[in-house]
């Protein structure tokens, strides 16, 4: 396992960041841990979802092509929708109908990483 950390408001890399590769962007280590095992791509853990917004701010500001993916515990699907408009990042929602707070790391954990690495990235058009 290779890590990194960003020098970029409160975040931490699990695994290689690779130019042109989809970087998620995680509200917790375990979601972060689980997004990398099921698709081999970095994932940044922001320590909170009120710090998503930011990491994803300076990581566009610091490479305008990069891809990044939100990836939204339940019931944060518009917050996520309105950060992704305003940055140009993808969203990858959690299954519909799963109770606030369900996150990948509990998908991975209940359907198999097999099933998150499938959950499908929603692009949103920037305003």
């Amino acid at each position: 396992v290779q890590t990194c950390a960003l020098p970029i408001w409160a975040s931490f890399t699990v695994g290689t960041l690779v130019p042109g590769a989809p970087l998620y962007l995680c509200e917790g280590v375990g979601t972060a841990w689980a997004c990398w095992q099921a698709t081999g791509n970095a994932a940044v853990v922001c320590f909170g979802w009120g710090n998503v917004a930011r990491v994803a701010a300076d990581l566009r500001q610091r490479d305008a092509s990069a891809r990044l993916v939100l990836v939204p515990d339940a019931g944060k699907d518009t917050d996520a929708a309105k950060i992704a408009r305003e940055l140009g990042c993808c969203v990858a929602y959690m299954p519909p109908d799963e109770p606030n707070n369900f996150d990948a790391n509990d998908l991975a954990q209940r359907d198999g990483a097999d099933v998150l690495a499938k959950v499908p990235l929603h692009v949103l058009l920037e305003r």
